[in-house]
């Protein structure tokens, strides 16, 4: 009996099949992948006019195919291309001498003339002043008219803090000016304008009598500073004389002569008719006022108001007065 074994037995006891021979295993689905194919660089459209492809055995060589040009065509091209220039130039020499004829022409024609004249803002300068700083009183042309200029020399007028000058073509300019508004005078070397801002901005001239109160206590150096404690002061100063602006009695700002300042003791003012002096100090200049007239109404009806010469409101709640020729001093 013969006994199965190895490849049969597996057959026999269907542990195995038979594989047959000669078939091709499965491929797997996957594809690899595949490797690109460099494709050769194709040549510009324009390649041909400068390339061309030489035969030589079985391959070709590549060799410049731009024409080689004669001295006498590269002799023919630069001509041309100085006539170009040439050209060119002559041309814009043409244009230049036209726009400069154009612009002479233009600055003399009697069209561009100056015919109308507008000054606003004027106050303290007269119209004269102005045309003869400017330049204007003589015949101008408008697109010729340095306005640059003329306003440069218009803010060198004492009274001028602001001027522009604008064309209205084609026979007009219009003068703008902006002039310093005084608020004072300030007593230093000698008595100048001062306006608002604290800038003393003019000399008092002879012959000028301003209706407006005089500022002392400081020094030219101060003033020109600006410091702080200066602006500080003056403000005090422009605060009172706002009060005093609304007041219709003997205290009113236009009976007011001076108006001066001390670090430590604060303001005073004089009057102009009887040269009363008096002391205000710093600040509550509402209440002192309003205790000030209380004390003067008491002292016309007692006819007591007479011969008064310094009133002191810095001793709260009183008012000191002292009277003429050493009179006494009264505590009301």
């Amino acid at each position: 009996m013969i006994k199965p074994g190895g490849r049969l037995k597996k057959l026999v006891t269907g542990r195995g099949r038979i594989k047959p021979h000669n078939v091709p295993e499965k491929k797997s689905l996957a594809r690899p992948l595949a490797r690109r194919r460099r494709e050769p660089k194709s040549p510009g459209p324009f390649a041909s006019l400068f390339v061309k492809r030489v035969p030589k055995g079985n391959a070709y060589n590549q060799e410049s195919s731009k024409p080689r040009r004669s001295p006498l065509r590269i002799l023919s091209r630069a001509v041309k291309l100085t006539m170009m220039g040439l050209l060119g130039f002559v041309l814009l020499a043409v244009i230049s001498a036209l726009l400069v004829g154009g612009f002479l022409y233009l600055s003399k024609s009697d069209y561009f003339a100056v015919r109308h004249l507008k000054i606003t803002g004027l106050s303290q300068l007269s119209m004269e002043e102005v045309v003869a700083a400017a330049g204007l009183d003589r015949p101008i042309n408008n697109l010729t008219f340095d306005a640059k200029l003329a306003v440069r020399s218009l803010s060198g007028l004492p009274w001028v803090e602001e001027a522009d000058i604008s064309r209205v073509l084609p026979d007009g300019l219009l003068v703008e000016i902006k002039e310093y508004k005084p608020k004072a005078l300030v007593s230093l070397d000698q008595l100048y304008y001062l306006d608002e801002k604290g800038r003393a901005f003019k000399k008092l001239d002879p012959g000028e009598n301003p209706d407006l109160p005089i500022i002392s206590g400081f020094s030219l150096d101060e003033l020109i500073s600006g410091g702080p404690l200066v602006q500080a002061a003056l403000g005090e100063i422009f605060q009172l004389m706002g009060i005093l602006a609304e007041r219709s009695d003997e205290f009113r700002l236009d009976s007011v002569s001076e108006f001066n300042y001390d670090p430590d003791l604060g303001l005073t003012l004089f009057t102009r008719r009887s040269g009363l002096r008096l002391r205000v100090g710093f600040g509550s200049y509402l209440e002192k006022f309003r205790r000030l007239g209380r004390v003067m109404a008491h002292l016309k009806r007692n006819g007591q108001a007479a011969g008064l010469a310094f009133i002191h409101l810095e001793t709260p709640p009183r008012v000191v007065l002292r009277y003429n020729n050493q009179g006494p001093s009264l505590d009301s």
